[in-house]
Order: structure tokens, then sequence, then C-alpha cells
């Protein structure tokens, strides 16, 4: 665990040094970065055991060990997560910072794990943190019905560990070990706590509760964490089936059908999280050495990708200071010339950000020679003549380049704004940093093959495989060309408002939970203490608690 460490100690330097001379520590930061990948690759330093002794005793608290998954997860979250936090150390406060850090930490933690106690621990680390970086977001302390949804996203995640020890426990009785394997029972329960985290349809809705919410810069360290454990955790543990491979066919169709009818920009590409996320489980689903290739470097793909479209939606809001397209562009304003002359177009005002979002959308699109494009050829020919999976994910990636054309277009071509605020350095490396990294590993993809689990990399730069890829490309554009105010349009948003899986479970047949959990939260606020302090003193209980009961309960003693 020593590279979770170092990254710990990292934090601890961040919030030692002062504000002012923190300007070079991104230098410190790319170091760090290239020393964690270095001995995540060649040494064993992520495998062993924190153990304590008593007396002539020795007991056990976590193991860890290698697993074929498990250098390919942390490689994605180490170098993603690392650069993220790149991105906002200037501007972004040493709490998130701190949050953002120990949540890489425990995510490592958790593809690491040997068994299953170790595994649930940092699960839960990994929820815990990753929900402090949403419920610690300012921007919504002064409104209290609004402010719950990060308190929904914790208690939804809770609720699936919850689910997820059931099924450790009944895996425990039928085959009295913890080692993490497939599962011998229990196993309704291990797909409900991995699929909240992996957001299986109708779960995915914590990532609209969660993304958009939080701070611009801790949102770009989430879009590689939680949902990438339970992709991990479908390869890892769950057995493959058909349900699974329907389940992430669907999660594609449903996501980039969502994303579409979306006019924020964080809202658009939260929803194609769940796209993506679904190309990933499709393939750990399928079970076969090339789809769970496919899918694995999918979701190392996707985290470079997605924090590099996260970035650049976060300078805008951060530069421009408004994320809704119609702000952008002007939509509805009687004054439209005077807006028009006072303004400069968005991609102008910050290049370097509409340069990074056209990489990430290319990418995202699978688009040669960019990384996505990789990863999605392997997907692809993994699911070749395999209906009617092989059709939805088509229909998703034609989708994903008609959304990201949206993006693209009403984010940065038409948008018009004026400059509140001038990027960082740090969010100008970051963009850069990740742009690089998602050209390179598409130019050279055999750069990370040898982390894949079958090094069933496939000559992806043929003529037939660019040709389709960008078939695709054009066919979503051309689509987006065609409907293009069709798809900002009220009515359209109206319409998917009334039928979203979030309107009729949530807002429909729960609607008593949503005003319970607001009254809880509201009961927690107490004149000069936020709701989301006290909470953080029961969380901290509870963890303490909780650890206390591993020590005590569950000390595997070594020889």
């Amino acid at each position: 665990m020593a590279a979770a460490v170092t990254l710990v100690l990292v934090f601890l330097v961040i919030n030692i040094i002062q504000k002012k001379p923190r300007a070079w520590l991104p230098f410190i930061a790319a170091l760090v970065i290239a020393g964690l990948v270095y001995l995540l690759q060649l040494t064993g330093w992520l495998e062993g055991a924190v153990s304590f002794t008593l007396g002539d005793e020795v007991f056990v608290i976590f193991r860890f060990a290698s697993h074929p998954y498990s250098r390919l997860a942390a490689f994605g979250l180490i170098v993603a997560g690392s650069l993220s936090v790149l991105f906002g150390l200037e501007q972004s406060r040493p709490l998130d910072q701190t949050l953002s850090l120990c949540a890489i930490a425990c995510g490592v933690g958790a593809t690491y794990a040997a068994d299953f106690i170790t595994l649930f621990f940092f699960w839960e680390m990994v929820t815990v943190f990753t929900a402090g970086l949403i419920l610690c977001n300012t921007k919504h302390l002064d409104t209290c019905p609004v402010f719950p949804l990060g308190f929904r996203y914790l208690v939804v995640h809770l609720t699936g560990g919850v689910l997820l020890l059931f099924g450790i426990l009944q895996h425990f009785q039928q085959t009295g070990s913890f080692s993490v394997a497939a599962p011998e029972a229990g196993l309704v329960f291990f797909l409900l706590g991995i699929g909240i985290k992996a957001v299986f349809i109708p779960f995915h809705v914590w990532v609209l509760w969660g993304y958009p919410n939080a701070s611009l810069f801790s949102s770009v360290v989430l879009a590689g964490l939680s949902t990438k454990i339970g992709v991990y955790a479908v390869a890892r543990i769950l057995p493959p089936m058909d349900l699974i491979v329907m389940m992430g066919a669907s999660m594609a169709v449903i996501g980039v059908i969502s994303a579409l009818a979306q006019k924020n920009l964080r809202k658009l590409l939260s929803y194609h999280i769940i796209s993506q996320v679904g190309y990933m489980v499709a393939g750990v689903g399928l079970g076969i050495s090339l789809s769970i290739d496919g899918g694995l470097l999918h979701m190392i793909n996707h985290m470079l990708y997605k924090s590099l479209l996260f970035m650049c939606a976060g300078t805008v809001l951060h530069c421009i200071g408004t994320e809704e397209m119609d702000e952008l562009t002007g939509a509805g304003q009687k004054d439209r010339q005077e807006m028009d002359a006072e303004k400069k177009p968005v991609w102008k005002l910050v290049p370097f950000a509409f340069i990074g979002a056209l990489i990430g959308s290319l990418a995202i699109s699978g688009a040669p020679p960019f990384n996505g494009y990789v990863s999605k050829y392997t997907l692809k020919s993994a699911f070749e003549g395999i209906e009617p999976a092989a059709f939805m994910l088509t229909m998703a990636s034609i989708g994903t380049a008609l959304s990201f054309s949206k993006f693209v277009f009403y984010g940065f071509f038409k948008a018009r704004g004026s400059m509140r605020r001038s990027p960082s350095l740090s969010m100008k490396v970051g963009v850069f940093a990740v742009s690089s990294l998602c050209l390179a590993l598409g130019i050279r993809p055999e750069l990370i093959s040898s982390l894949l689990p079958y090094e069933s990399l496939l000559n992806v730069y043929t003529v037939e495989g660019i040709r389709y890829a960008y078939l695709l490309i054009f066919t979503g554009a051309a689509t987006f060309a065609l409907l293009s105010k069709i798809l900002v349009s009220q009515k359209l948003i109206s319409i998917f408002e009334r039928f979203s899986v979030e309107n009729i479970i949530f807002q429909k047949v729960a609607p008593t939970c949503t005003r319970a959990g607001n009254q809880i939260w509201c009961a927690l606020e107490k004149k000069g203490e936020p709701a989301y302090e006290r909470m953080a003193e029961y969380l901290i209980v509870t963890l303490v608690v909780f650890l206390v009961a591993v020590v005590f309960l569950y000390s595997g003693r070594m020889p």
C-alpha cells in the first residue's frame, strides 16, 4: 500500500504549505505521478498485509494481493486521479484536495484487496470520501431543500455497501472463506450492491445527485472514481452472464439518450458516464478474454477523456461563470445583438479548454487516433455477431457523436461570454497533460497493453476499422446538424423529464422518501453549524467504531 500512503502524504504537504507558495506544486505532483506509476509496474509495494503485534500474536487487519485486473485499475486510478487533483491544485480548497487524494488511495486499496473484508472497508471509504466532496460544496449550503442531494448520494451508496455485506456474509457461510472470488451464495445481494456503484439502471440516479453538484474541481476527480470501482468489482467478482451484458447495453443507450436532453454541460457529461460505463459492463459481463480486455481498457481510457471533458466544462464555469447552454448562447434573451457585441466566443476566451474539449469529444466518440478508438474497436470485435447487444452499442456510439457535437457547439463554438476569472497554471497543465495521454495511448496502445489481463490487444488500425469509426461519427454529427435546434428546445427537455426514470421512480413512486430525507437533513441544521459539519462528525465516529470492530472481530492470525 505504499503508493496509496504516498498519495496521503502528498495531501499533507498540500495542507501544510500555504496558498501563495503552492504555485510550484504542479511540478512536484507530476514527479509523484511518475514515481507512483513506476512503483506500480515494477515493484510489489501494493501487495502484503496490514497487521499489528499484541504480545506473541500477530493480527492481520487487511490483506492485499495482486490480480490481473488490479494493476490496470490501479494504474488508471493513480494517473487519472492525480492529474485531476493537479487540475485544481492552485484554486481548489485544501479540504477538497484532502478528500480527493484519500478517495484515490482507498480506490487503490479496493482494487488490491485480497479478501472481502478488506474490499468492503475500502469500498465504503471510497463512498465516504466521494460523498464528502459533494457534501462540502459550499454552493448549496444556503438552500436546505437542494443540499440533500449529496446526502442522498451518501445514503444510496451506504445502502449498496450493506447489500454487498449481506452477500459477503452469505458467501462466507457457504464457503467458510473471505477470499475474493465469484460468489457461491448471495448472488442477488452482490448484484444489487455492486450494481449501485456501477450505475445499473435504475440505480444510476446518484450520478446526477453527485457529479454536477460537486465543486467544479471535485467533479473532475469524481469522474474517474466511484463508477470505475464498480466496474472493477463486476469484472473481479460477478460471473459472466447475459443479464449483465444486456444491462450494460441498456445503460449505453439510456445514458446517451438522457445526455441528449441536457442543456447543462456537467449534467450532459454525467449522463454520458452512465453510457460509457455501459460499454465496460457489457464487455466484462460477456466474460471472454477479448471483451474483458476491451472493457477494462475502456475503463482506463474513460478515466482519462472523461476527466479531460470535466476539466474543460469546469474551466468554462470557472472563467465564464456559467455552464448552462442557454446562458452561454443567449437563448431567449431580447438583446441578443447587444450581447454579441459585448461578449466574445468562448473558444477564443479559453482556447486551451476548447482544444481539450475537441480532443475529449473525439476520444469518447471513438475517433482515430485517440485512445477511445482503441478500446471501442476491441469491444466491437468482441461483440461481433452477439445481438442485440452489438446493435445497441453501435446505436449508442452514434448517439455519443451526436451529443458531443452538441457539447462542443453550444458549450464552446456558439457560446459567448466575458472573462470573469483567469485560468490558473495548474488548470492549463492538467488539460494539456490529459489531452496528451489521450493522444499518446491512441497512437501507441502498446504502451498500456502489458497491463491488460489477457494482452489481447488487436491491430486496431485497419482500413475497415478506421472507416467504420468515422462513419459512425459522421452519422452522429450529420444528425446533429439536422436536429441542432430541437436538441436545445424546452419541449424536448420537458418530454425527457416527464418520462425519465428519475421522474417516474424517484418523484412519483418515492416522494415520501424524498421528503423524509429533506426533513432529516434540515433537522441536522443548527444556527452557526452547517449540517455537513455535523454529518462529518457522525461519519468520523461511525468509521472509528467500524475500524475498531474490524480489528477485534476480524483478526486473521498469522502463524
